[in-house]
């Protein structure tokens, strides 16, 4: 199983704003980061699938179930850009700790 970076996010551009990014990291090899429409896994899948190295782009932040390989990470990112909208874990993301992104992220 891969672990996430220790990387933190980072500032990125969209539409010509300033917005704060992470890269998908943690997923194992062959497999994808399923995009959800709320904050859990029951909530069902978008369809949208993500894989290790993309860049996203993160709305806003919640909590909701723990990530699925049991770590107790229980923060979950909005990603809402462009049509693209659903919720992922933040244990597949490169945002660092709390006290990095919180600053950047507003909460949902």
């Amino acid at each position: 199983m891969a672990s996430p970076a220790s990387a933190a996010g980072y500032s990125c551009s969209h539409d010509g704003h300033a917005i704060w990014c992470a890269t998908v990291t943690a997923v194992d090899p062959g497999s994808y980061l399923a995009s959800h429409y709320g904050p859990s896994y029951g909530s069902g899948q978008t369809g949208r699938r993500y894989y290790n190295g993309e860049e996203r782009e993160l709305a806003c932040w919640t909590t909701g179930d723990g990530d699925a390989d049991g770590h107790g990470d229980r923060y979950w990112f909005m990603l809402d850009f462009d049509g693209d909208s659903g919720y992922v874990n933040d244990w597949y993301l490169t945002t660092g700790s709390a006290a990095q992104w919180q600053p950047h992220v507003p909460h949902c």
